[in-house]
């Protein structure tokens, strides 16, 4: 069999069969903002070429100033005006978000859960001084994920099984993807990698076919 033609940049390398792209909002201009970036990041599938995209990730402005990290303040905003519409105003169209992470005690968030849910969009707690109430009432409207859960904390130790199943049936189960991604049941894509007894990928295998392999692995 030929070796296929290596990928641009390093995600096959590492053993990376699908991405999904994270972004901050770091600007008040529309210009350089999400509504910009946004469309230039098209879903699509993996192959010879790279690993494919699942979506987008949006994480801020809607967020603490408490906990806002990296984001700088005056860029935070709020979704008590107008709500989902507020959302809208800052994204732009919403067809490749996947994820859009948020902090629960800001104003009206349980209604903007359930817009974001409605339209199959996975809502993720995160960057948020809320309180227990706050919390469980943003679950009860939908939000299913923690963004940074475990930041700053000390290591959890699992299994080799609990941390496959981590990185691969989880993530698929929580973007509604199990069927065909993050297990190797029949009907699945057959998207895996193959390593060696140290852990270094030496394949890389997306819909089943081999779309990067080692130098030393072709000998």
């Amino acid at each position: 069999m030929p070796n296929p033609p290596s990928a641009p940049g390093t995600p096959l390398v590492y053993g990376f069969l699908l991405l999904l792209v994270s972004l901050h909002k770091h600007s008040q201009d529309e210009g350089v903002g999400q509504q910009k970036v946004l469309p230039q990041i098209p879903v699509k599938s993996g192959g010879p070429h790279g690993a494919g995209v699942l979506g987008v990730h949006l994480e801020g402005p809607f967020i603490s100033r408490e906990k806002r990290g990296a984001h700088p303040e005056a860029h935070l905003r709020s979704f008590e005006a107008n709500a989902f519409h507020d959302v809208l105003a800052t994204y732009g169209p919403l067809d490749n978000v996947r994820i859009v992470t948020l902090a629960p005690e800001l104003g009206r968030s349980h209604e903007v859960i359930q817009a974001l849910t409605a339209r199959g969009i996975c809502v993720s707690l995160g960057h948020s001084v809320a309180d227990l109430q706050a919390a469980e009432e943003a679950v009860q409207s939908g939000a299913t994920f923690i963004t940074h859960l475990f930041n700053a904390m000390l290591p959890v130790s699992c299994s080799v099984e609990l941390a496959l199943e981590a990185a691969s049936l989880h993530p698929a189960q929580l973007l509604g993807l199990e069927k065909h991604k993050g297990t190797l049941d029949f009907g699945a894509d057959a998207d895996f990698v193959v390593l060696d007894d140290s852990l270094h990928v030496r394949a890389t295998y997306i819909s089943g076919e081999l779309v990067w392999q080692a130098e030393e692995a072709r000998q």
